[in-house]
């Protein structure tokens, strides 16, 4: 008895084409949320940056501030 073999080339393709879409899909979509994680991460650490500039300032706004205001004291109790 010989057994022959026959191929169909449809099932082959379906196949490959179902099975390469669910392996690419999922990958893709990992790629997407690895993008936005990263994106969204980069976004954070540019806003703490902002903020520790931002924080600074209005520290030394604040000691220029103190100092005037010792001036000013120090001038009121030179007048009394």
């Amino acid at each position: 008895m010989t057994e022959t073999t026959s191929f169909n080339i449809g099932d082959i393709v379906a196949t490959t084409f179902i099975l390469g879409f669910s392996i690419i899909i999922p990958a893709i979509i990992i790629f997407i949320i690895y993008k936005i994680i990263k994106r969204s991460e980069k976004r954070a650490n540019e806003r703490i940056a902002l903020e520790r500039e931002n924080t600074v300032l209005v520290k030394k706004q604040l000691d220029d501030m103190n100092e005037r205001v010792m001036i000013i004291e120090k001038m009121l109790r030179e007048v009394e």
